[in-house]
């Protein structure tokens, strides 16, 4: 057997933002469809409810989420993993509370859920957050 071939999901759409700046000043944005086909995107837009064009916003707030609380991704860190499995599990609690646990200031704004809201609640997943994990104080 050889290697297996890679295919990409025929759903699959991918966009881009360029932002042009000019002495830290916004002076242009682009928003650049790469795959997928504009009705796609559209759809995509409407059952997320993320706005009407391209926008980075929300995988932006998610990488700066992680960096802040996994000690391993930042910039130099005196913490780096020293073990593969306990940087994949931190990754999985992140990724697990971000989604199901923490509401996001904007997912609860009146133009999108209008309640605190997850992102799992958002995209339909579930209809509450889940409990927090609790310190037992001993």
């Amino acid at each position: 057997m050889g290697k297996q071939q890679m295919q990409v999901w025929s759903h699959l759409g991918i966009g881009q933002v360029i932002k042009t700046q000019k002495k830290h000043r916004l002076v242009s944005v682009k928003h650049t469809l790469l795959r997928g086909d504009e009705q796609g995107l559209k759809q995509a837009l409407e059952q997320s409810r993320g706005g009407t064009h391209i926008n980075t916003a929300y995988i932006e707030r998610l990488n700066g989420t992680v960096r802040e609380r996994l000690a391993s991704l930042t910039r130099k860190c005196r913490h780096a993993s020293q073990r593969l499995s306990a940087f994949q599990w931190g990754m999985y609690l992140i990724g697990c509370t971000y989604n199901l646990c923490w509401p996001h200031q904007e997912l609860s704004k009146k133009e999108h859920a209008g309640y605190a809201c997850t992102p799992a609640m958002a995209s339909g997943l579930t209809t509450h957050m889940r409990e927090r994990a609790r310190t037992a104080h001993v």
